[in-house]
């Protein structure tokens, strides 16, 4: 598939669009002039949903369709969103993206003797490689082989030695303490993460809706734009350039689309809840 951003479906034909001379707009004849399969569209619905950002598909040919047109079109494809929000694939992604995004428990620490005896069985296993490959070394680094052999051995012989039972103890009680206080943590990481991602993917349709309704609930359509020495188009108020993308698009595609875009977010919202 095609690199392509995929706008919120609500506006992902806003700007770009050839003029179709039918006004019944189906899906299938919107994908055929996106030159887009429907697999590619899911795939750009999901993208866009389950990030929570905004992006479209633009065929360089797509440019002239009429702002009359526009709302039409938008109605269609958002229609087309909210059908496949509700479908059996979209949730199993959707429950696959949750699990992908549960926190990870803590490994229980292990007791010092343990570690200790972890210690000494990896010593023990190298120092017999080392001795089984001793006749294979040359006889000029013969004796720093079993230098090294021998500090293997007091390395393993000091395991014994370090730290008393109590000593011991306390280390234990030390790694207890540290896990209880990560425990606790992921605790509060799971409830959170129960709470922004429930078994049902509702609430991440919402977030989406609702940050593109808040992005072009102030959009300028009456902004000025000069054009620079480069021949690119710029906003008199230079507080626009540092608009967001989608607040740039819909000034772009007009009242009308932006208007229409933000009906079917509402009134999706509401079905939602």
């Amino acid at each position: 598939m095609k690199k392509k951003y995929f706008l919120l479906p609500l506006l992902f034909l806003s700007v770009s669009f050839m003029a179709f001379m039918a006004v019944n707009y189906t899906i299938d004849s919107i994908l055929q002039k996106l030159q887009l399969t429907g697999e590619d569209a899911k795939e750009y619905v999901w993208n866009d949903c389950s990030g929570c950002y905004f992006g479209y598909p633009m065929p360089g040919e797509l440019k002239n369709t009429s702002m009359d047109e526009r709302p039409l079109i938008v109605k269609a494809v958002g229609e087309f969103a909210k059908i496949y929000t509700k479908s059996d694939d979209f949730k199993r992604r959707y429950l696959e993206h949750r699990e992908s995004s549960k926190p990870n428990p803590p490994q229980p620490p292990e007791s010092m003797d343990e570690i200790k005896r972890k210690q000494k069985e990896e010593l023990k296993k190298t120092i017999a490689e080392m001795e089984k490959s001793k006749s294979n070394i040359p006889a000029s680094e013969k004796a720093e082989f079993e230098k090294a052999i021998e500090g293997l051995k007091a390395d393993m012989a000091e395991l014994d030695k370090s730290g008393d039972a109590s000593d011991n103890s306390e280390m234990d009680q030390y790694m207890k303490q540290g896990y209880e206080a990560e425990m606790q943590d992921y605790k509060e990481k799971l409830q959170q993460w129960e709470k922004e991602y429930p078994k049902e993917p509702d609430m991440m349709i919402k977030r989406w809706l609702e940050e593109f309704l808040k992005v072009s609930s102030d959009v300028d359509f009456n902004a000025e734009l000069s054009v620079d020495k480069l021949g690119k188009k710029r906003f008199v108020n230079s507080e626009y350039e540092n608009k967001p993308d989608i607040w740039k698009l819909c000034f772009r595609s007009g009242k009308k689309t932006t208007e229409a875009a933000r009906t079917f977010a509402e009134e999706w919202l509401k079905e939602l809840k």
